[in-house]
């Protein structure tokens, strides 16, 4: 059985992808880890596909799926969760804004817990995204109960088996769904640990939101909204 599914979703890394995907495998195999690593080129109009799709032809860990068009971030990663096969599940962005050097203390620290999340360090956010952010975690914490610093943060490892409780709770159109599944383990008692993580701006890729913001915030909180109805019956 494998230890871990690492999912990575993608959409116009270009510039980083090799660099991405080849950090990870080092990182993994020093770790001496069984893995595999899912990623996700969604809808890229760049060479991000045809530079995944090298690195796979040499690492037959790697599994590359590939979306014509975007189904945007939350979809994406779902859909990953949705097909890991590994004990432990870590997500994390392509974007090369957040590190392999802080996942071996995470991975250390698993036995312990069931959710592992990283905060990001020295985050210089617009005014629009702290609001956004301000707006998560305030759901999270009044539907669910869960003090958790960063809720949405894209550098996490959940044990897969309780990640599996939780997806059907979730809409598979959903925009923020590391949001919700924050909120949902707090809800369900799961053990959760926060620590920070470094963090670079992106230097790469193509829009990060497809819908204006105060859409984004408005259709994330029902959704989470809803998540939290379902999770009361």
């Amino acid at each position: 059985m494998l230890d871990l599914t690492v999912v990575i979703p993608m959409r116009n890394e270009e510039m980083v992808a090799h660099q991405v995907l080849g950090d990870w495998e080092t990182e993994l195999n020093k770790l001496a880890i069984n893995y595999e690593m899912r990623v996700y080129d969604d809808g890229s109009s760049d060479g991000t596909g045809r530079l995944v799709d090298d690195l796979a032809r040499h690492n037959d860990r790697i599994v590359v799926t590939h979306q014509s068009t975007s189904l945007g971030h939350g979809p994406t990663i779902l859909q990953g969760y949705k097909e890991a096969r590994g004990v432990w599940v870590f997500q994390v962005d392509g974007d090369n804004e957040m590190k392999t050097a802080d996942f071996s203390s995470l991975w250390s620290k698993r036995h312990s817990y069931d959710f592992l999340l990283g905060w990001r360090l020295n985050r210089q956010s617009t005014f629009m995204r702290r609001i956004y952010s301000t707006v998560a975690r305030l759901s999270v914490r009044l539907l669910f109960g869960g003090r958790v610093r960063d809720v949405n943060a894209a550098y996490r490892l959940m044990r897969g088996d309780r990640l599996a409780e939780l997806l059907p709770l979730i809409d598979k159109e959903s925009l923020a769904p590391n949001v919700i599944l924050t909120g949902l383990a707090a809800r369900r008692g799961m053990r959760m640990f926060e620590t920070g993580v470094l963090y670079e701006a992106r230097k790469s890729g193509g829009p990060v939101i497809s819908l204006t913001f105060l859409k984004l915030v408005f259709y994330s909180f029902i959704q989470t909204l809803r998540a939290a109805f379902r999770s009361h019956h």
